[in-house]
């Protein structure tokens, strides 16, 4: 008699009920977010903090002032505010200009007069941009330099369709989720679809209808199959679902869940400009370089992709170019291959038989602060490297060279360092017996180290070694000194390991594994290459466990923290005592860590307010920048701005700061283009590079087009000078029309 494995009706009604309300905290997260773009606030910039007298609360403007109105889901909006000129201040003249376009003048007197303005439409691009100017003027004792009186800025939208945009964002997971119950693919399968719908509609009312009917083309698909010479293949998704594990279920909610959150938390960090030239703004323009057929010279850092890291695995990712040639891709990417890891980490505690601490080592690899921090912080090869590594180690445990050789490539076409590790990984497995692979991976990892590092990089960075050597110049100069200062001098190297920054730095890495690679040393060997990278650099940031420096360590600490929590399992004899005593300590470690490390995870899902306004702004900003034209732009503005041949962060090239190799650009660098914001920057930089633009502005080289806030953006002069004049050689005797 045959039996069934589709699991009992009480666990299968349990995870759809759970995936239902899954679904419903989705829908209503995509309502609120919908809701709130329908009822976005006008943006006020250049005026003075709120006042208030007896008749309410009422704002100033400078003389030159601007309210930005932002993009709304409806088909016009009205804007309306009161505005006069009191005594003691004169009558003056009031100028207003719609987008630098439409320009309208009144007379700002002593008697109140209410403006209002029907704009239409900003349900798309980037809002609309209304400047108020007038003469400045000065009231005894206030020292300010006071524009027009203002209060009650309202802004409305006219023919509000608001119910209507709700409306189809709460019925598409509904509708997904009756046709999947009408067409019987089952209870499970249709929550699993109204999830997946409902999370769609965080990207808007069309994705998620677009993912609605995606799945009603597929039942179909799926009907016809079943009429004709098929089985319905999304039945037997559901009979898989049915027959999951729990540890399998948990283990996969808690993956989609950290990809969901952290990939979202990567997507909005961008969206309000909290990424930035170092280093999204550089591998996005190395990638378009790639797909486009154009030399990968970097002209944020000024080197070609080859002399930075040798990361030669961007050249077949960047087919994905091809396809989607944005930024946010490579984001989305970094998150599925960082939860990809945590799956890795559960198969292989399945391998070994133990499927439970499978899931909580994973759980952990994917909450350890490093890593969400490091799935955050832009985009690194790094983040791909550490889920090869674990593909390397489920290899081991499978004994399957192919994918343990596939995999070392990966790790080392990431990073030239990173084959140190897998150098090292060979040499575990030939102390362990398997000195085939052993020799294969010492030995292939040798020789792309060296190719790497002593030809490849000079050649393309203009230096007799990496660029990155200096960090290790307490050694020696060269990578050869370094090198032999380690061979001759290990008991230097011993005592800077064991330096107290060293050692914190070490607990807070091994804290939210539990400590438990401390209970499999033979396993916890393997990190020793990238932790002492860490640990012997004079770059503090790779301590710091907010950046993208950690991604091997903590892979390779979780696998032993893996092998430990086994060992502990079947010292114990007892599943459910070890689990206890583990998640204790994993508990207790992250808790810990946490609160010692910044977690940008915060920053992602809780930006302050101004963060939201100010990132309308700069999208007005440069929608006015053309999209092949040179530009050099500040750090934050960077990487929105990378799909073109030139794009510098100020103050290059007119001043090299971190630039590379001048010398190996494909051509002269020539700016048609300066966008410059000074949110986030240090005063004494601000002033520096303020001064550079007043100093450009002085000899004609370039105009203010547009000066919103602290942001500007000026264009080059139509003055007849060379292209050299609007790079490198602007100081030069010929480029001073104006002198």
């Amino acid at each position: 008699m045959e039996t069934t494995h589709e699991g009992s009706p009480v666990r299968r009604h349990v995870i759809s009920g759970a995936l239902i309300i899954v679904a419903l905290l989705l829908t209503i997260a995509a309502l609120l977010k919908e809701s709130a773009t329908a009822h976005r606030s006008a943006i006020l910039i250049d005026f003075y903090p709120v006042e208030r007298n007896e008749s309410g609360e009422y704002r100033f403007t400078r003389p030159t002032a601007h309210i930005l109105i932002p993009p709304l889901s409806s088909d016009a909006v009205l804007l309306s505010f009161r505005t006069y000129s009191p005594s003691p201040l004169p009558e003056r003249r009031l100028t207003l200009r719609l987008d630098e376009r439409t320009s309208v003048s009144l007379t700002s007197g002593p008697l109140p007069r209410r403006l209002m303005f029907v704009l239409s439409p900003t349900g798309a691009g980037t809002g609309q941009l209304l400047t108020l100017e007038t003469t400045p003027a000065r009231v005894s004792p206030d020292s300010r330099l006071l524009g027009i009186f203002t209060d009650t800025i309202t802004l409305h939208a006219l023919n509000p369709q608001t119910w209507q945009q709700l409306a189809l964002i709460a019925l598409a997971p509904v509708m997904a989720l009756f046709l999947l119950l009408v067409m019987r693919s089952g209870i499970l399968a249709g929550a699993c679809g109204a999830g997946i719908v409902a999370g769609m509609g965080l990207w808007g009312r069309t994705i998620a209808w677009s993912a609605m009917i995606g799945i009603g083309a597929a039942l179909v698909f799926d009907r016809m199959l079943h009429n004709g010479r098929g089985t319905p293949w999304l039945s037997q998704i559901n009979s898989a679902l049915h027959r999951l594990a729990p540890p399998d279920i948990v283990v996969g909610s808690l993956t989609f869940v950290w990809i969901s959150v952290v990939g979202w938390g990567s997507l909005a960090l961008h969206h309000r400009y909290a990424t930035g030239a170092y280093d999204l703004g550089l591998f996005d323009q190395w990638l378009w370089l790639i797909s486009r057929g154009l030399p990968p010279y970097s002209t944020g850092v000024g080197v070609h992709l080859l002399g930075d890291h040798a990361a030669v695995l961007l050249y077949p990712l960047a087919v994905l170019y091809l396809v989607a040639p944005d930024v946010r891709v490579l984001l989305i990417v970094q998150s599925l291959a960082v939860g990809i890891g945590g799956l890795i980490l559960y198969r292989i505690g399945c391998m070994r038989g133990s499927a439970w601490m499978g899931a909580l080592v994973a759980g952990a690899y994917l909450i350890h602060p490093s890593t969400h921090n490091m799935a955050l912080f832009h985009f690194h090869p790094d983040a791909l490297a550490a889920t090869a590594v674990l593909v390397i180690l489920w290899g081991i445990e499978q004994r399957n060279p192919a994918v343990i050789g596939a995999a070392a490539i990966a790790v080392c076409a990431a990073k030239e360092n990173f084959a140190i590790t897998t150098g090292w990984l060979g040499a575990w497995l030939f102390v362990r017996g398997e000195r085939r692979w052993g020799s294969a991976l010492i030995l292939g990892s040798l020789a792309w180290f060296s190719l790497a590092a002593f030809l490849i990089q000079p050649a393309h960075n203009g230096q007799p070694q990496s660029v990155f050597a200096v960090r290790f110049a307490h050694y020696g100069a060269t990578p050869r000194d370094i090198i032999l200062t380690i061979l001759q001098r290990p008991d230097l190297l011993i005592l800077d390991l064991l330096q107290p920054e060293n050692l914190r730095y070490l607990t807070l890495v091994l804290a939210p594994i539990g400590m438990l690679p401390f209970l499999s040393p033979s396993r916890a060997v393997l990190a020793i290459p990238a932790l002492a990278l860490n640990m012997l650099s004079n770059y503090d940031a790779q301590r710091a466990l907010v950046f993208h420096y950690d991604a091997l360590t903590v892979a390779l600490l979780s696998y032993a923290g893996l092998d430990a929590a086994i060992a502990i399992q079947h010292r114990l004899r007892e599943l459910r005592l070890s689990l206890l005593a583990c998640t204790l300590c994993l508990t207790l470690g992250t808790t810990w860590t946490a609160s010692a490390v910044p977690l940008r995870i915060q920053d992602a899902w809780f930006p302050p307010v101004r963060d939201g306004e100010l990132s309308f702004v700069r999208r007005y900003v440069l929608a006015q920048i053309p999209r092949d034209s040179a530009v050099s732009a500040s750090q934050a503005l960077h990487p929105h701005l990378t799909h073109r041949r030139q794009a510098f962060v100020f103050p290059n090239p007119f001043v090299p700061v971190n630039y590379v190799h001048p010398a190996g650009a494909p051509q002269p660098p020539s700016v048609e283009f300066i966008v410059h914001d000074i949110h986030g920057m240090g005063s004494a930089t601000a002033n520096r590079e303020q001064e550079l633009l007043r100093e450009l502005e002085r000899r004609g080289l370039f105009v203010p087009v547009m000066r919103i806030g602290a942001i500007v953006l000026m264009k080059r002069t139509d003055a007849p000078l060379p292209d050299f004049c609007f790079g490198t050689e602007w100081h030069n005797v010929v480029c001073r029309p104006n002198m």
